[in-house]
């Protein structure tokens, strides 16, 4: 904003007019904003915070699709996203701009079919979209087109957007990709209808208030927090929550279908296997509190790591962890592991007898088979949780035998009971010589095979990591090539520019000195100097009549002409913005030979 001002003589200038105020005012207005001195200028920096540019990049690079919704208008908006890194040199923008339905539905067409012919899969692009444009493209009949383009893009970025607009395009994201995840985040309380909208809110405590932060689910200080939020904490938490998930469908699983193979022997009489108050106890003491150290805990790589790697990141956005092959290997496992407690629990100890009374005739003992069954499901499914673990920690540990000592400790006190179904088996069973070969024939079967097969599916995945993070790391180098090499290329073309407008400059003061006409009124036109692809230029004709005077005075300018650098974060430079005609100039006759 700039301030003006002058001295008058008048003292009113029609605010105490009763008639026709309007109109009067807009008179003075006009009397008094002319032949103004110029005092100052004054303006508001809107700065970005820090690391908002590494931040987004490396979102990016996790496989995370970045939107920024702006208020501002196509230009300020391009320079932001090229200052944040959400745009770079690589990426072909698509404008989509307009005010008319019909306008706006070709622009979608005409970039659909485009994006989707042949040989555009290894081009990268970047979606601009103006919020007219957005009034129309929201719509249900066009939102699919526009996500379907959106899609295709590595960034979008919506400029003149209202708050409400802002809610609308994260509903839109909703309701044509049901399968994502939206996070939206702002500072301002025209970001609370986006933030509220989307599946996790974030909102910054900042200079425009606390309105975002307290209608959000997160909130911080700094943009550059959700980084390490989504990145360190974000990555632990859905890693340890899908082995919780399934670990608890796993352990049910081991727990219940031992019973399911005992109907095969009992002809599915409905004979209990596992003792009532024991089998209570299970989810209770016996099988809980590992699995809750372990989600709380565990750490499979350090945060610094993770913070600097967004390879391990992947994870989430391709559902390898959580997906219905991994949820039926772990169903399948325990269907295994059931089926080995059981048999093995029967057949071993069958020849364990106790005598039938007058007769010499024995039977099997019922409650010490379905003991050391139920037994079994305590110890594997607390042994499994050791082999999850990425680290043992002494929490864990201490734990895990608690947990095993606590079972003992109720088996004991259920054993003592006269009443009880158990009674008198605890000194029996365990010092019977087939109890303790079931127990290794079980610990053998299920935990080693685990254990073995955890550890060749790692021989398999840690290299394939390695090799990821060697091709994301050669991949951003060669981008940061390809673009440093665009940038030079520019700054080339910007060079070649000033050189032309130097020696135009030039030659033009020549002219005026010696009394030349202008090249209009000698009918000449211009010769355009074509730059290649490298930023060298193919000089002019050598029968051109400037031709010698332009290379001539070349060589001075070069020396001591300054071209000011392309600034990284804007999308053009102050060159772009002259509008000046080429040079040099041919004759008509000798330009069309």
């Amino acid at each position: 904003m700039c301030i003006r001002d002058r001295v008058s003589t008048q003292s009113t200038w029609g605010q105490t007019a009763v008639e026709n105020r309007d109109a009067k005012v807009e008179e003075a207005q006009e009397l008094i904003e002319k032949d103004l001195e110029l005092v100052g200028a004054t303006a508001i920096e809107d700065k970005l915070q820090d690391e908002v540019g590494e931040t987004i990049a490396i979102l990016k690079e996790a496989g995370i699709s970045v939107w920024v919704l702006t208020g501002d208008k196509i230009e300020t908006a391009i320079n932001i996203g090229f200052s944040c890194k959400l745009l770079n040199a690589l990426l072909t923008r698509i404008v989509i701009d307009g005010k008319e339905e019909v306008e706006i539905k070709r622009r979608l067409d005409e970039e659909s079919q485009r994006l989707s012919a042949p040989g555009r899969d290894s081009e990268q692009y970047a979606l601009v979209l103006s919020g007219d444009a957005l009034i129309h493209a929201l719509k249900p009949e066009m939102g699919a087109e526009l996500m379907a383009i959106a899609s295709r893009c590595k960034a979008v970025l919506c400029c003149r957007v209202s708050p409400k607009q802002k809610a609308e395009v994260v509903t839109l994201v909703r309701r044509e990709r049901p399968q994502a995840v939206t996070l939206a985040i702002g500072d301002g309380a025209n970001d609370v209808n986006m933030i509220t909208a989307a599946h996790v809110g974030i909102g910054i405590k900042g200079v425009e208030g606390h309105q975002a932060a307290r209608s959000a689910d997160y909130s911080f200080g700094e943009f550059k927090f959700l980084r390490r939020l989504l990145l360190v904490h974000g990555r632990e938490c859905y890693r340890r929550n899908t082995a919780l998930v399934c670990y608890s469908f796993y352990k049910n699983a081991l727990l219940v279908l031992p019973q399911f193979w005992f109907g095969f022997l009992n002809n599915f009489s409905g004979l209990q296997l596992y003792e009532s108050f024991l089998y209570q106890l299970f989810n209770i003491f016996f099988a809980s509190l590992p699995i809750i150290i372990f989600a709380v805990f565990d750490k499979d790589h350090f945060a610094k790591q993770l913070y600097h790697e967004p390879v391990h990141y992947w994870q989430g956005p391709r559902h390898e962890l959580f997906n219905n092959n991994v949820f039926w290997k772990w169903f399948g496992i325990g269907v295994y592991q059931a089926l080995i407690i059981a048999f093995a629990s029967f057949y071993i100890l069958a020849s364990n007898f106790v005598s039938g009374g007058v007769s010499d005739a024995f039977v099997p003992d019922l409650w010490q088979s379905g003991v050391t069954a139920f037994g079994a499901c305590v110890s594997v499914a607390n042994f499994t949780i050791l082999l999850l673990a990425n680290s043992w920690s002494l929490l864990i540990l201490v734990v895990l035998s608690l947990s095993m000592l606590v079972y003992l400790l109720a088996y004991f006190l259920v054993n003592s009971f006269l009443s009880a179904e158990l009674y008198n088996t605890f000194a029996e069973l365990f010092g019977l010589p087939t109890f303790w070969l079931a127990n290794l024939f079980i610990f053998v079967a299920t935990i080693m095979f685990d254990a073995a097969r955890r550890r060749s599916t790692k021989y398999v995945a840690i290299p394939k990591l390695m090799d990821e993070i060697k091709e994301r790391r050669a991949s951003k180098k060669k981008e940061m090539m390809i673009e440093e090499q665009l940038l030079a290329q520019k700054a080339e073309e910007e060079r070649e520019r000033a050189l032309q407008v130097e020696a135009k400059a030039t030659l033009l003061k020549q002219w005026a000195a010696e009394g030349r006409a202008a090249p209009e009124e000698r009918g000449e036109v211009d010769v355009v100097p074509r730059v290649s692809l490298f930023g060298g230029r193919i000089a002019p004709p050598k029968d051109s009549i400037f031709s010698k005077e332009i290379l001539a005075l070349r060589e001075d300018i070069v020396r001591t002409l300054t071209v000011p650098n392309v600034h990284r974060g804007y999308a053009f430079s102050q060159a772009d913005m002259l509008d000046l005609d080429p040079l040099p100039r041919l004759p008509v006759e000798n330009y069309q030979n």
